[in-house]
């Protein structure tokens, strides 16, 4: 949740008429956060692409995605209960 807004915010008010072309892997992952990083950016178009979009396949590989689960350890985790 980073703030999107800091360079681009200047440009796009010292010069309204800017056009701005952005890519990113990974947006967001709820609407809200979607959302928050378009009113920061100024974005009035945007296109999403999924895995599996036919145009998108001779681009991409095949992954594996592994979740390892480590435990904490005990100092962290009393900051974790300090803070939940």
């Amino acid at each position: 949740q980073g703030e999107h807004r800091c360079p681009i915010h200047d440009v796009i008010q010292s010069n309204p008429q800017i056009r701005v072309l952005a890519l990113t892997a990974t947006p967001g992952n709820h609407q809200a956060s979607i959302q928050q990083l378009i009113a920061n950016l100024s974005i009035s178009a945007m296109i999403i692409k999924y895995n599996d979009d036919k145009d998108l396949r001779p681009y991409r590989f095949d992954t594996k995605i592994e979740l390892v689960a480590c435990p904490l350890p005990p100092e962290l985790r009393d900051i974790r209960s300090t803070l939940v």
